[in-house]
């Protein structure tokens, strides 16, 4: 079973202290912004973590605009 840190890692691909750091502030404050990008790339991470922990509620709530 995998955890959200071990996830976070696998899938948007950061180190464990910025994973630990996210899952820290989603917990205090209900949220977290993991990640900024594209909306491809943003959906891809979402679609990732959903597989793999399909309970975690993730969104994506504002999206870079590409170049």
């Amino acid at each position: 079973m995998k955890t959200i840190i071990d996830s976070l890692m696998f899938v948007v691909e950061i180190h464990s202290q910025q994973a630990e750091q996210c899952t820290l502030i989603a917990h205090h404050n209900g949220k977290a912004v993991i990640k900024q990008g594209s909306k491809k790339v943003l959906l891809e991470i979402q679609q990732g973590l959903s597989e793999i922990l399909p309970e975690l509620d993730t969104e994506i709530s504002k999206i870079t605009p590409t170049k």
